[in-house]
């Protein structure tokens, strides 16, 4: 608690100091020609300011000629709308939503998110419920505004390398060449990983269950992890290729990734309460697996007369996946699963927009998501799974825009799922779709919103099949055909504060209610030994946030600070029912000087739990970091230590049920001691020229196999 306060009262008193307006400079001695002598007034524009629709950002050089790619620019710049992940790099809004990224209003893949120049960058538009009809229908963005290549374009480099608590390697290229209308976008990469350092423990006491013949009404299984070691490598590639004019854009892109992991291993002692099998146990696990994924896409935008705009997408990859794991104990007969599973992965989106005039905008979408999968499975259980996974939607939107600064987005639709399990559909269900939101703009120093949103979310595959699948001794997995939709209702709203270049703040509280959610079911099937956990529909979740986040710049923007915190309440109803509260503050401190930057992150511990968690609270320790960057010419360097003094720190998660709890602690990289090292180098050529669109216009699959 001591650390959120001193968290708060940096945020605090940051925002304390007086607020001040955009800088005017004044320099003595500048004579007229008539002999007076005048003031020079120099005026600083706004870098950052409220906008139509959201907020604009303008990074200065420092943050651009530092950052290695988007991510680290967004980093960089602390943005207190968006919440940035430097470990996943996942970003969202303020209230935990998913974002969506665009690059000069083109939907933005994680190659170009990685490859994209920050040099290039002139600014940058976090956005809610943009007008737009480029952005098709996206709800929460963020839009790059690049210079643009009349001709020629960059080639980027990049080598990162991971020591310590895990050893990792990646490298990756990315090259883009723009020639008048026309741009092709190539980038391939490849991470090899390899790691020894994991340890941990695990508790679980088993309830009223049979164990090789005999009946126990509780049976405790301890686990420490003595041994492990984990090799992975992936590999992917892309090649884009785009033409662009002011009324029509055409892409198409065509790619492939290959997952591998040749040889994993983790040995363990394990002890029972009752000597069941004996003393000094070993069980020893061991996979391998591989995935394969070639795709293909293409994206269109047409512009056409009398404000009618069409926006056409679509995606199609296949995978192929196979996967081994042997689980002995010594003692006992050994644990066999083994997977062959393919699936084809078809999606579709089709949106019409039209412009009324007098600030109204109609639009209406349709929508279609669908996965086939094919799972041969062997070993503990022999059988093959054909799934069918499929949601369809249609949507009816319509935006109206006032003089005052009010935005009113509303959108009403249907959604259709279909599942189907060996030919047998054993999911058909409508749902209706509904999300509002007003904003707004008071002036460019202020806005305010609230959102609204009612809809639903279908099973994954990977549970919703008939497979049983045996995981140690006293653990067997069950998938549930009978699963249905979760329904999602959410209320959010939202202040943001932007009073000058120095400080800006964001706010927001939000409450997310979780209808018909998944919880884990353990029970005793006749003729298993132990407990058999199926995924099943129970109860409700809600969850309340109110989160603050805020930054300040001080001599010349050479030193920033980043406060962010958020205090969460969950409940869970149903079999698994139960509370938890958990504050989490982060506080960034960056100081720039000539070609480098230090900066220093310091987390806060705290927990998780959500309506697909099972019932399982998990605790993450705190994070403590330190990185530098460097750049001289073409080169950029960075450096990262985080959580030098934490060694052995764990993750650790609990569950209590009726004939099952288990309580685990594990290391993560992400927490504990680790070295990080990277190198950019991105050549440019060409010519760059300041062309339209540059202000902002107003007017695959995942798995089947049970796990």
């Amino acid at each position: 608690m001591r650390h959120l306060l001193f968290i708060f009262a940096l945020l605090l008193s940051a925002f304390s100091l007086k607020a001040q307006t955009d800088t005017i400079v004044t320099k003595p001695s500048v004579k007229d020609t008539i002999g007076t002598t005048l003031d020079e007034v120099v005026v600083q524009g706004r870098t950052q300011r409220i906008v139509k629709y959201g907020v604009e950002y303008t990074p200065d050089k420092r943050m651009k000629r530092q950052a290695a790619d988007a991510s680290k620019l967004l980093q960089a710049m602390q943005i207190p709308q968006l919440v940035v992940n430097p470990i996943s790099k996942g970003i969202t809004t303020l209230s935990g939503k998913s974002v969506s990224m665009f690059i000069d209003y083109v939907p933005a893949t994680d190659d170009d998110l990685s490859g994209l120049r920050p040099e290039d960058v002139l600014r940058v538009e976090v956005l809610d419920y943009p007008e737009d009809p480029r952005f098709n229908s996206a709800q929460h963005v963020v839009n790059f505004i690049m210079h643009k290549y009349e001709w020629g374009g960059y080639t980027k480099l990049s080598g990162r390398a991971w020591f310590l608590e895990e050893n990792r390697g990646n490298a990756n290229v990315y090259s883009k060449y723009v020639r008048k209308r026309w741009t092709l976008d190539a980038s391939a990469g490849g991470t090899l990983a390899y790691g020894n350092q994991a340890r941990g423990h695990n508790e679980e006491i088993y309830r009223d269950i049979m164990f090789r013949g005999n009946h126990y009404d509780e049976l405790r299984r301890i686990t420490h992890i003595d041994d492990a070691y984990t090799h992975s490598n992936n590999e992917w590639g892309s090649l884009r290729l785009s033409y662009s004019s002011d009324s029509l854009y055409i892409q198409h892109q065509a790619g492939f990734s290959r997952y591998a992991e040749p040889g994993n291993m983790t040995r363990t002692s394990l002890s029972f309460s009752d000597a069941v099998v004996g003393d000094n146990l070993m069980s020893e696990r061991r996979s391998d697996s591989q995935n394969l994924s070639p795709w293909l896409s293409g994206y269109y935008w047409i512009s056409m007369p009398r404000g009618n705009t069409l926006n056409i997408s679509w995606n199609f990859s296949y995978g192929s996946r196979r996967s081994h794991n042997n689980y002995a104990v010594n003692g006992m007969e050994p644990i066999l699963n083994s997977n062959r599973e393919q699936y084809y992965s078809p999606t579709a989106n089709l949106t019409y927009s039209k412009q009324l005039g007098h600030g109204n905008t109609f639009r209406t979408s349709l929508m279609s998501y669908n996965t086939i999968y094919h799972t041969d499975y062997y070993g503990s259980y022999d059988g093959r799974q054909s799934l069918l996974s499929s949601e369809n939607m249609l949507f009816l939107e319509y935006m109206q825009n006032w003089k005052c600064g009010l935005n009113l987005f509303s959108r009403v639709g249907m959604s259709y799922v279909i599942g189907r399990v060996n030919s047998h559909t054993n999911l058909k269900q409508w749902n209706p779709r509904l999300r509002l939101q007003l904003q707004y703009k008071i002036n460019d120093r202020h806005s305010a919103s609230i959102e609204g949103w009612w809809g639903n979310s279908h099973p994954g595959a990977s549970t919703s099949n008939t497979a049983l699948v045996q995981s140690n001794e006293l653990l067997w997995l069950q998938g549930n055909t009978r699963l249905r939709n979760t329904i999602f209702r959410q209320a959010t709203a939202s202040y943001s504060f932007i009073p000058n270049n120095r400080y800006s703040l964001s706010a927001s509280v939000k409450w997310e209610g979780k209808g018909n959610k998944q919880a884990y079911d353990y029970f005793v099937l006749p003729g298993y030994d132990g407990v058999v956990r199926r995924t099943i529909n129970s109860g409700n979740a809600n969850r309340y946030t109110a989160s603050l986040n805020g930054t300040a710049s001080f001599f010349d923007s050479r030193l920033r600070i980043n406060v962010y915190a958020s205090a969460n309440h969950v409940r869970l109803t149903g079999i698994d029912r139960q509370h938890c509260n958990w504050i989490v503050g982060q506080a960034i401190v960056s100081y720039y000087f000539g070609n480098f930057d230090i900066n220093m992150r310091y987390c806060t511990p705290q927990k998780s739990i959500d309506a697909y968690s099972g019932g399982i609270v998990r605790s993450y320790p705190s994070i403590y970091e330190f990185y530098a960057n460097y750049t001289v010419g073409n080169f950029k360097f960075s450096t990262s230590i985080p959580n030098w003094f934490s060694k052995g720190a764990h993750i650790r998660s609990n569950y209590v049920g009726t004939h099952h709890y288990a309580e685990k602690g594990w290391t993560s990289g992400d927490f504990n001691p680790n070295i990080f090292f990277s190198v950019t180098y991105t050549f440019s050529y060409g010519k760059k020229v300041r062309m339209g669109n540059e202000l902002q216009n107003q007017g695959g699959g995942g798995s089947a196999i049970l796990q």
